[in-house]
């Protein structure tokens, strides 16, 4: 487990084993809901950096720079599209929500962290998202014991946070964990079950594919470049038995996948449909037209929001303007907002870590990223946004200036 004075070393100084401190909370309280403990702890991690001094160091010749300009770039633009949009609260609250692109870019960029303060950072993420698990089950047994209701699957069981979320961060979990070695191999071998396991109860269907993709992925490349060949091959093949067996014996979650298949199959068109893929698929097709119509700089993030509402009373789908559903996509999000530029922008965030980085977590991280960000707007919520750009910034910029 985290072993906290192990954590510091002795050229921290007081500010600096403060900051520490205070991502390691930042980290564990993640996976709830931000508005809980996360925000008021980011807060608190800014003001203590910049008491630091921090900028002193943002001069210094650095390999990292291009990511941290394309990181605060990607902020920029949402900024420069306040001056079009027409919904100046929206533009305002958007940015916002983008913050993160401006404070942990900065922060990762001018401080040096040891590779046990950045395992630290990791393992408290770990460990809220199990505390999460746990919370999420035994509220669920409350529920099953007391009411004699089914509270554990999809959003039933996601509780304080979006299932689609909570299964990205799970895979991300299992990823470091196997990767790092975090914890003792007995403990990452029962964590990575469990938390395969939620990602099988939270019932998101992208989130399944995703991590079985994933995992599958990771092994292989274990099989590979390892020596340790017929353990990683017997651990994956486990992991994948256990996984088609939970398949077929949870129902609410089979259900789901059965009825994404058919609907994939049969590509119903129906405007009052309430089944996401359907619904996914007509709103892409809306984002599409609405792109087509601004093209270069977009609508603004702000009044995104607004245009797809007229495009769902126009075209009646009942769905999307009752719940007001935005892109579910996030390049096409971007899109509508700040056009082909903030497109090539955010798409340049995926690109330029292949470039300056050999590191194999990276790739697997850029890769989760990248494939949630297909049926989610993930940047749209402080959940998405805080998650992406703090473990994006911490595996990215690992050689940052030595203090002078």
């Amino acid at each position: 487990m985290i072993q906290s004075l192990s954590i510091f070393s002795e050229d921290d100084t007081r500010l600096k084993k403060i900051l520490v401190a205070l991502l390691v909370l930042v980290c564990f309280s993640l996976p709830f809901k931000d508005y809980l403990f996360v925000n008021p702890l980011i807060f608190l991690s800014i003001l203590v950096w910049l008491l630091g001094n921090p900028f002193k160091k943002a001069a210094v010749k650095n390999p990292n720079f291009p990511i941290l300009v394309a990181l605060l770039l990607f902020f920029c633009l949402h900024v420069v599209a306040l001056f079009y949009t027409k919904n100046a609260s929206g533009g305002a609250s958007n940015v916002e929500i983008k913050l993160s692109f401006l404070v942990f870019p900065l922060l990762f960029y001018t401080e040096r962290f040891s590779e046990k303060q950045r395992r630290s950072f990791m393992q408290s993420f770990v460990l809220g998202n199990l505390v999460l698990y746990v919370l999420c089950l035994c509220r669920a047994f409350w529920f099953l014991f007391t009411a004699h209701e089914n509270w554990f699957f999809y959003t039933d069981v996601s509780w304080l946070q979006h299932p689609s979320y909570l299964s990205m961060y799970a895979t991300f979990c299992c990823l470091v964990c196997l990767y790092y070695n975090l914890f003792p191999k007995r403990s990452v071998v029962l964590f990575v079950f469990f938390a395969t396991l939620m990602v099988i109860l939270l019932s998101s269907k992208a989130g399944i594919f995703i991590h079985v993709a994933l995992l599958t992925a990771f092994f292989f490349s274990r099989f590979v470049t390892q020596k340790n060949r017929v353990k990683n091959t017997g651990i994956a093949l486990l992991l994948l038995l256990i996984f088609i067996s939970l398949l077929f014996l949870l129902p609410e979650t089979k259900k789901r996948l059965t009825l994404f298949s058919q609907e994939i199959e049969n590509k119903n068109t129906a405007t009052d449909t309430k089944e996401s893929t359907s619904l996914r698929m007509q709103i892409w097709a809306l984002s599409a037209d609405i792109i087509k119509e601004h093209p270069v700089a977009g609508v603004a993030p702000g009044d995104v929001q607004e245009e797809l509402t007229k495009k769902y009373l126009e075209h009646d789908l009942v769905s999307g303007y009752e719940f007001q559903r935005n892109a579910h996509n996030q390049y096409l999000q971007t899109t509508l907002g700040l056009g082909l530029l903030g497109l090539c922008s955010l798409l340049s965030l995926f690109v330029l870590p292949l470039l300056k980085n050999k590191n194999t977590m990276i790739v697997f991280f850029l890769l989760l990223t990248f494939f949630h960000f297909v049926p989610e707007s993930m940047l749209q919520t402080m959940a998405g946004t805080i998650f992406f750009v703090f473990f994006y910034c911490l595996l990215c910029f690992k050689n940052p200036p030595a203090t002078s």
